[in-house]
């Protein structure tokens, strides 16, 4: 892991020359941020390409039965590459909202499908009222297509501030670690992601505000799907919810605006995501990074006394 995590640093510390050759810097933030954000425009993107790839390497290299992993890594780093570049190529908003549901949910009813052969007899555990139940083949793939798929978007709409997006991932990832171990798991495929758990560490060196790199889809769609294919895997995929309320909240909050102004021509946030509202609100980068750190870390514990 340590080697992963140097390698990993390494390559965004030589990258910034790298990418700015190569055009992989916006010339327009998000049309939906701040007006503080325009004094992000020029820092390098698809940083996620990085981790990824170097996660991927090591996987086929040190667990090669990992390879599951690292499909899903790859898929996933091909759709938000496709989205990332085509903003860098003119179109502001990338490829359409219903084109990227389509490609997601098409590469994950594939991984569901695999991951379902590989994992026969898997239970889903009901935290609070002590159920297991081994869901049907068509419950499995239904329901693992829908939690993919929410929970990379929602790791999307989380990297829209410096640090918060990766900060996330790692109380997501260290919530997955207590869950393989109190609840006795095999813990095979958490060793793989634990490559890309470094490479994230060493990107977040760099991401950390002012952030010199930013990620892109191509990393934020793979730590949420990543995430998302680990907790179903462990049974205990509604705690996902729980332990990613901040995921969750950015979504809502998402949701609440794009409703409440289509009903009543008002905006319930001053600027949707949430973590946009409270910088409009005078909150500081560091300050929501952390206090969303802090409440994930409470939302961790309570999680992990279900198990």
């Amino acid at each position: 892991m340590l080697l992963s995590f140097s390698i990993c640093w390494l390559a965004n510390l030589l990258s910034f020359s790298v990418f700015q050759k190569a055009g992989l810097t916006p010339e327009v933030v998000r049309k939906y941020a701040p007006q503080s954000h325009h004094a992000k425009q020029g820092t390098p993107t698809m940083a996620g390409a990085i981790f990824s790839v170097i996660a991927v390497m090591f996987i086929m290299i040190s667990s090669p039965e990992n390879w599951r992993i690292a499909l899903t890594i790859l898929c996933f780093m091909g759709v938000g590459m496709y989205d990332d570049l085509t903003k860098l190529m003119g179109r502001r908003h990338g490829i359409s909202m219903r084109a990227k549901f389509v490609l997601i949910s098409l590469m994950s009813l594939m991984l569901m499908e695999i991951s379902w052969r590989s994992n026969p007899g898997i239970l889903f555990h009901i935290p609070l009222v002590n159920i297991s139940l081994v869901p049907p083949h068509w419950f499995y793939l239904v329901f693992g297509v829908f939690v993919m798929n929410a929970t990379a978007n929602a790791m999307n709409f989380t990297d829209g501030i410096d640090g918060l997006c990766a900060t996330q991932f790692l109380i997501l990832f260290l919530g997955l670690y207590f869950i393989y171990m109190f609840g006795h798991k095999e813990m095979i495929g958490l060793y793989g992601a634990c490559y890309l758990m470094a490479g994230v560490l060493a990107f977040l060196w760099f991401n950390v505000s002012p952030a010199k790199l930013f990620m892109g889809d191509t990393g934020s769609l793979v730590l949420g799907a990543v995430v998302a294919l680990l907790y179903i895997e462990s049974g205990w995929v509604l705690l996902l919810p729980l332990v990613g309320l901040i995921l969750v909240a950015e979504v809502v909050s998402v949701a609440l605006q794009i409703m409440s102004f289509k009903l009543t021509g008002n905006r319930i946030f001053k600027m949707a995501p949430v973590h946009h509202h409270f910088e409009l609100s005078g909150w500081s980068t560091s300050q929501i990074v952390t206090r969303a750190l802090i409440i994930s870390i409470l939302t961790l514990l309570i999680g992990v006394s279900f198990i």
